[in-house]
């Protein structure tokens, strides 16, 4: 409570006014502001604080929800307990953590695009994605969900570090598929999908704030779920297109592997 408060842990009177900090909380009044006008509000709690070292997001807002749950015992305003009371604040750090992480968008601009394309480079451009999507040599990494439940699970941050080779491996898909000469006809699907790596990059990077800075991990998941979501639907729509392109892959090319694997995967 009083890192909460930000109180002064061997002070028993942090503001000086001759009043003991827990008496001052028992009577709803500011533990950080001299009495006698030192009646605690939100409004007031949320503003009054300063420390030397900056507080992160989920830290204010731990300090505020324990203000508002205090603050409505206090006054005798209804049940402390109920969430109802505190779900506008949630909503509300959440919105403007999101606010501040900008993920990277591309445009059709960022690629190199051919517009009048041909059979080679559809040719090209399926081997080139097949190369990427089923790289044999690649290392293999776990389900960054399966990595987050076990580590929230077993209350273990260190297990988040597992996540780096996650990160890692969606960073280089992203470099490949902005080098890639992209045929027009191929250009919305292959955007799109730049993006939605870019979006679960970001997102797998705010897992592993889930211990320190839990309100940011939240902000910076609210896209990742549609995103890894659509990258299947997005693959299998590239591999539908190479199929009905008329180009005609052997069964030893990238890219007539690539159909095959996710054509298996429907």
């Amino acid at each position: 409570e009083e890192a909460l408060w930000q109180t002064a842990p061997n002070n028993p009177d942090t503001d000086g006014d001759g009043a003991k900090d827990g008496a001052e909380i028992a009577q709803n009044r500011d533990p950080l502001k001299k009495g006698p006008n030192d009646q605690l509000t939100l409004e007031s709690a949320s503003t009054t604080p300063k420390t030397a070292k900056p507080l992160t997001t989920s830290a204010q807002f731990s300090r505020e929800l324990f203000t508002r749950y205090v603050t409505i015992k206090q006054s005798g305003s209804g049940n402390p307990a109920d969430f109802e009371n505190y779900s506008d604040l949630v909503l509300t750090y959440i919105d403007k953590e999101a606010a501040t992480m900008l993920v990277k968008s591309y445009s059709a601009n960022d690629f190199k695009v051919i517009n009048n394309e041909t059979p080679t480079d559809i040719r090209n451009y399926g081997n080139a994605i097949g190369a990427l999507f089923i790289d044999y040599s690649a290392p293999h990494f776990e389900n960054e969900l399966i990595v987050l439940q076990r580590a929230t699970e077993n209350n273990d941050p260190k297990e988040l570090n597992k996540l780096d080779a996650n990160i890692l491996a969606y960073e280089k898909a992203r470099i490949a598929l902005l080098k890639i000469a992209v045929p027009k006809t191929f250009l919305p699907d292959h955007l799109t999908l730049t993006n939605a790596i870019e979006t679960v990059r970001t997102g797998i990077e705010s897992m592993k704030l889930t211990f320190s800075n839990p309100i940011k991990a939240v902000a910076g998941l609210r896209d990742y779920p549609s995103a890894a979501d659509n990258l299947l639907p997005l693959l299998q729509s590239i591999a539908g297109g190479l199929e009905a392109s008329g180009v005609s892959f052997a069964q030893t090319e990238s890219g007539k592997q690539f159909i095959n694997i996710v054509k298996y995967n429907e």
